[in-house]
């Protein structure tokens, strides 16, 4: 989305104006305009938005919002959004300027959009913010963000917060994230009313931020990062996770586990009792032919990284992506770590490639070579979405690994959904679809399907 497509100088008010009722929103021709209009009176503008404002104006825009504290404050304000424009398109850090936001200015404002602007983050006016949202603020030390994070605590009121491209760090050192947060702030920081945090930056921001900063008891939050920021062997996802005992509790205590990766989007979406988590990558490498079912590969192995400190088994999990790089042992090893007591899986598997077989052969595996135990041995729902050659030989495969799970195993499933899209689904008619219902449902509690599709 183009921001300055979007993004205009308007002014709603909580009295009548000019014949329209209180919530009219007025447009202007800028943020000079606005101002000099609302300098006679201000009291009862409720929601003001100024910009996009030219880096050049923004000192004389700046000079007559500040002039305003002579005068009556402006105490309807509830919402100000304020958005500097640079030609350049991203500022600097040295570019970026502050934005003076006296607290008797505006007594009733909660909530602030800032963009391409500072301002004084220690200002008593964040205590009473409930929803901030900072865009394009970068840094160009370090430490800047710890004291920004050190900040947090004080604003008492928060219960959204959106950081985009906020004090980005431009160059990532070598220094885990723990390292840094630690070098930074010393110990977490919670943010108890805290209800929706949103964080758009590279993907070590991200896990710089993750790290040192806690949301309150049931928080939904969201992580994006650039993909391309990652240059070592890791996922995406574990290079925006943090490797710390300390993990959020959302994290240790997930029970269900999303993990989608195709070549339009990845995301990882995790559901715990006390709150949902979104990391979503951007940038997605497809500079190689393997890049896509690479990288599936490499973030489903992250799993057993990123809730390896979980207290809570995940129950749920559904897999999106190329699978044909992962190997029977990738596939054991994620079983055994992450979800030893799953209870529904679904896995979805996109392209052509040729290891789909390798996920059943992983059904009949041991939870543990040395006891015999098999893997989640309460699976109660499997269902497998997937473009393949052959329906009829990964059918066959399915057919072993349950009647092995249920003969061998004692771990029968209650339902079981298979589809398969195939190029030509004319030698796959849909008496075999009924066999293969009725050889399978043997190995079944109930429900059981089976359809074969032409690709789309």
């Amino acid at each position: 989305m183009n921001t300055l497509t979007t993004f205009s100088t308007t002014a709603t008010f909580d009295v009548p104006m000019n014949g329209c009722k209180p919530g009219y929103v007025f447009d202007f021709m800028d943020a000079i305009d606005v101002l000099q209009q609302l300098k006679s009176d201000p009291t009862h503008v409720q929601r003001l938005t100024l910009g996009p404002i030219g880096i050049l104006d923004f000192q004389y825009v700046h000079h007559m919002l500040s002039s305003f504290k002579f005068g009556p404050p402006m105490s309807a304000l509830d919402e100000l959004r304020v958005m500097v424009w640079y030609p350049s398109g991203q500022p600097s850090g040295e570019d970026v300027p502050d934005l003076d936001l006296p607290a008797t200015l505006f007594p009733s404002l909660r909530t602030l959009y800032l963009d391409g602007v500072r301002a004084d983050w220690d200002s008593d006016i964040f205590a009473r913010l409930s929803s901030v949202e900072l865009r394009n603020c970068p840094s160009t030390r370090r430490h800047t963000l710890g004291r920004f994070i050190g900040t947090l605590p004080t604003w008492t009121s928060l219960t959204e917060l959106h950081l985009s491209k906020f004090l980005s760090v431009p160059d990532r050192e070598d220094d885990s994230a723990a390292e840094i947060a630690a070098q930074d702030t010393g110990y977490l920081m919670h943010l108890e009313k805290l209800e929706k945090l949103t964080v758009e930056d590279n993907v070590y921001q991200v896990s710089h931020i993750f790290h040192s900063l806690v949301p309150g008891r049931s928080p939904t939050v969201r992580m994006v990062g650039s993909s391309h920021d990652v240059d070592d062997d890791r996922s995406p996802f574990a290079a925006m996770m943090p490797l710390h005992a300390e993990h959020p509790a959302m994290i240790r205590n997930a029970v269900h586990v999303e993990l989608v990766l195709h070549a339009d989007a990845a995301r990882l979406h995790c559901i715990s009792p006390c709150g949902v988590l979104t990391l979503e990558i951007s940038d997605l490498d497809r500079s190689v032919p393997d890049a896509l079912p690479y990288a599936f590969r490499s973030s489903l192995i992250s799993l057993m990284e990123i809730f390896g400190a979980r207290n809570a088994p995940v129950s749920s999990m559904a897999l999106t992506g190329d699978i044909s790089m992962v190997s029977v042992e990738d596939w054991a090893m994620v079983f055994q770590v992450v979800c030893p007591e799953l209870s529904q899986l679904f896995v979805r598997g996109v392209g052509w490639g040729g290891q789909t077989e390798n996920f059943f052969k992983a059904l009949v595996g041991d939870y543990s070579p040395n006891t015999g135990a098999p893997l989640f041995p309460g699976l109660d729902s499997l269902k497998f979405i997937g473009v393949v050659y052959d329906p009829k030989s990964l059918l066959d495969m399915a057919g072993v690994a349950l009647q092995h799970r249920a003969m061998v195993q004692s771990c029968r499933l209650d339902s079981l959904e298979m589809e398969f899209f195939v190029n030509d689904p004319s030698p796959f008619s849909g008496a075999m679809a009924e066999d293969y219902m009725q050889k399978l449902g043997q190995w079944v509690r109930h429900e059981v399907k089976v359809d074969i599709q032409p690709v789309h």
